[in-house]
């Protein structure tokens, strides 16, 4: 498989996280069109609004016009990523139009399983398979993250997260505490992490560099050809040391009011 190949099913994979957790909202909904791909999840899946712009266009401006009109139809604020590699007229066209800049990620690859890191004494990772572990899974990502819920209540009660095809949400339990979170969508037979995060009083022990790899094992294990991820400020080291790879930045930008 060539580095352009890789990286377009990567791309893929990626998209495909918010086509899932589209599918999995009770009012979710999807629109593709001319390089743009858009994901309402509306207002229980907050953080999971966003449009990925998915090849270059010929006008930029007209594309993140397209996109606000989109989400204005459906009544809510989103995301718009602009990977660098594609399309980084796109950014330049959303600052124009009133968007602000939430962050800039590497979006890193993986062409290997490498050695699992260092065990961490006391660590258990599980598999999240019933709501009132998606609520501690939930609570713990929020803590971990220090921001606004992925989740709400409305969603977090049934089983739509839990059934989504080919997703994994693990939780990491030190001495039966749960302390880290990640989640494995494989799209494209690209294994996508995400949703990967620790509790600040518990950083610093190999935590995150275990369920990350746990999590990319699985993935190798059921047949991926690759792994990918957007990795934090704090996060891009501890991928590094596993092996990952910057192979692009996503700049990412929300929405005017």
């Amino acid at each position: 498989m060539t580095e352009a190949e890789r990286y377009a099913r990567a791309l893929a994979g990626y998209c495909e996280l918010y086509r899932a957790l589209a599918r999995a909202a009770p009012a979710g909904s999807i629109l593709e069109e001319d390089g743009l791909m858009a994901a309402y999840t509306g207002p229980l899946l907050p953080m999971n609004n966003a449009a990925v712009v998915t090849r270059a266009p010929l006008h930029a401006a007209t594309m993140v016009s397209r996109a606000l009109s989109t989400f204005a139809r459906w009544g809510q604020r989103f995301a718009i990523v602009v990977p660098e590699r594609v399309a980084p007229a796109v950014a330049a066209a959303a600052q124009s139009a009133g968007f602000s800049h939430l962050a800039s990620e590497p979006f890193m690859l993986l062409d290997a399983l490498p050695p699992p890191p260092h065990e961490v004494p006391g660590l258990t990772i599980q598999r999240v398979v019933a709501p009132e572990t998606l609520q501690r899974y939930n609570d713990t990502m929020t803590a971990g993250f220090g921001g606004g819920p992925w989740a709400l209540p409305g969603i977090l009660r049934g089983e739509a997260l839990l059934t989504i095809p080919d997703c994994i949400h693990y939780l990491g339990l030190l001495d039966g505490v749960p302390v880290a979170t990640a989640m494995r969508l494989d799209g494209a037979r690209v294994a996508g992490i995400a949703n990967v995060s620790t509790l600040h009083a518990y950083r610093g022990r190999g935590i995150a560099a275990r369920l990350t790899w746990q999590a990319t094992a699985d993935g190798f294990a059921d047949g991926c050809v690759a792994a990918a991820l957007t990795a934090t400020e704090p996060g891009f080291p501890i991928y590094q040391r596993l092996g990952f790879r910057t192979a692009d930045t996503f700049s990412l930008w929300l929405s005017p009011d």
